[in-house]
């Protein structure tokens, strides 16, 4: 049994998957009662985006396809925006999926379905015709009668030939409000709370300035996966759907309107829960490390954040702009050009946004000498500005030799020795010589490649799990795998950096500089597993200990 300091983080570690594995073990349990429509059913999906589609469940053997599909929409008076055999996950059904619109607006929240169109949807001899409405809806008029739901849907059977009738009730539309409401509200409020009985405590700095940054760490990783909880499982994704509707009614009937629009509003959600959250927090943190926020330093975190963020930013924006109307691999390969083009352009980018100049001599000059004796190639060490408020760090943007940069701090170089802050840099270095920006990318797309599939797999061998499940279970996987695989990777990778700057510049200048590091930025020293794995960096003290338990063994260049 562990013990010590991290013992129970490192407990909590084995927590984490017993939690996921038990929803998925407790959501599979009602597997009885999940909709699975046999052969002969039509089930028609409604909603308030043109999103709707009609799927045909025929008999794997019946001589039926896509032309019979474009018929029946035809009989229908249904457009046919394409027609797609998909897996039915059934034994001997296969599915006919016609993408179409069902239904007219007849108000601001409010569609009507054609009864007859839906009396002519057939393809041979289908028994009943199914409608699937989103779990807000509410049907006002029509022959219907309700069949089980879940948390997505609500599931009608057509037994007449009248329109059909549905609309969002005006209390699922306050319900969203309210929720939204509580996602900008309620974390403020409990990590204020938290912030002041932190700043209360009577314990040093660092542990307190250690606590104050776990709560931006837990807000950064927990939110986000309740703002998407929020969004399909709470009704939350009804507000894009019924703005867009309400105030551009023609742009509502374009999927990449409701693409854009969703993804807006998914932004717009992260930045007024996540913003006012870790503002509580940031608040203390400034306070207990004796700093001041001002104008220029907040313009300048602005500038910061926008550089890194803009490559994520572009990358989603070329994915929205060839979801629709482009081949899959021609999609592919756009991403693909773009991604490239991003990864070797951003530091060049980045350096530009960033509040940063150009080094000065004589340390150019010294900096300048030490890459060339450890061999490695960059555009640039550049300074960033961080305007008072006293952060001690460095970086490395860029893989790609001669357009990546080293970037330090303004105040790394005001508070360390020149010997220090070649420590330092070594350690940049470390990252570059070895790539290890292109390992954790690639182990990262490795492990989100791996839980796509263990996703797909297990959506297959847990037949009756309720799709809102995966909602819940997929975020929370994703989280495991990059603490798990990201953070232990991490880790290595500092652990190889620190070797490399040690044997560059020797142990005793890279123990100073990190004992430096944890004075000037008011850092605990030691860490538990929970908290290096989630910030991919071992404690101060555990690197100490290791470069002394290291330092009589020769170190040689390389």
């Amino acid at each position: 049994m562990p013990t010590g300091p991290g013992a129970p983080r490192r407990r909590s570690l084995v927590l984490l998957p017993v939690l996921v594995a038990g929803l998925l073990v407790a959501a599979a349990g009602p597997a009885a009662a999940r909709f699975r429509p046999g052969p002969g059913t039509v089930v028609v999906r409604d909603a308030i985006t043109p999103s709707n589609h009609v799927s045909f469940y025929v008999p794997a053997g019946a001589a039926v396809g896509p032309r019979e599909v474009a018929a029946a929409a035809s009989a229908a008076g249904l457009p046919n925006e394409g027609v797609e055999e998909r897996d039915a996950r059934q034994p001997g059904v296969r599915e006919l999926r016609l993408r179409t619109t069902v239904s007219a607006r007849t108000s601001w929240l409010s569609r009507r379905i054609d009864g007859r169109a839906l009396g002519r949807l057939d393809v041979g001899g289908q028994g009943r015709v199914v409608l699937q409405l989103p779990a807000w809806a509410t049907v006002t008029r029509g022959e219907v009668r309700p069949l089980e739901a879940d948390l997505l849907a609500r599931r009608y059977e057509v037994t007449g030939g009248a329109d059909v009738d549905w609309r969002v009730p005006p209390s699922a539309l306050a319900r969203s409000l309210l929720l939204l409401l509580a996602l900008a509200v309620v974390p403020f409020a409990v990590l204020r709370a938290y912030a002041g009985a932190v700043t209360r405590r009577r314990v040093d700095a660092a542990e307190k300035a250690h606590r104050l940054q776990g709560a931006m760490l837990v807000a950064a990783l927990a939110l986000p996966i309740a703002i998407l909880a929020a969004l399909f499982l709470g009704g939350l994704m009804l507000l894009p759907e019924v703005l867009l509707a309400g105030l551009a009614p023609r742009a509502a009937g374009s999927q990449a309107a409701n693409v854009a629009a969703f993804a807006l509003f998914l932004i717009v959600v992260l930045v007024a829960a996540l913003l006012p959250a870790t503002r509580a927090v940031a608040v203390a943190h400034r306070r207990v490390r004796g700093v001041t926020a001002t104008r220029a330093s907040r313009v300048g975190n602005l500038r910061l954040g926008l550089a890194l963020l803009l490559p994520a930013l572009l990358l989603m924006a070329v994915n929205l702009s060839t979801a629709f109307g482009l081949a899959p691999g021609v999609r592919l390969g756009a991403l693909l050009l773009t991604f490239v083009v991003v990864l070797a352009g951003a530091p060049l980018l980045a350096v530009r946004l960033m509040p940063s100049r150009p080094l000065e001599e004589p340390l150019r000059s010294r900096l300048q000498e030490l890459l060339r004796r450890g061999g490695v190639r960059v555009r640039g060490v550049r300074v960033l500005d961080t305007r008072g408020q006293k952060v001690a760090n460095a970086l490395i943007l860029g893989p790609v030799p001669g357009l990546r940069y080293i970037v330090v701090t303004d105040h790394l170089l005001q508070s360390m020795e020149p010997d220090e802050v070649d420590a330092v840099v070594a350690h940049e270095m470390g990252h570059a010589k070895q790539h290890h920006l292109l390992v954790k990318l690639g182990v990262l797309l490795a492990a989100v490649a791996v839980l796509v599939g263990a996703l797909a797999l297990g959506s297959r061998l847990l037949e009756g799990l309720d799709p809102a499940v995966l909602v819940l279970a997929a975020p929370l996987l994703l989280l495991l795998s990059v603490l798990l695989v990201q953070g232990g990777v991490g880790l290595l990778l500092e652990r190889r950096a620190d070797e490399y700057a040690a044997r560059l510049v020797g142990v005793d200048a890279v123990v100073r500089a990190l004992d430096k590091l944890a004075e000037v930025n008011t850092m605990k020293r030691r860490t538990g597993a929970l908290w290096n794995l989630a910030n991919h960096h071992p404690g101060i003290e555990q690197r100490v200990e290791r470069l002394r338990g290291r330092q009589r063994e020769p170190l040689t260049p390389g």
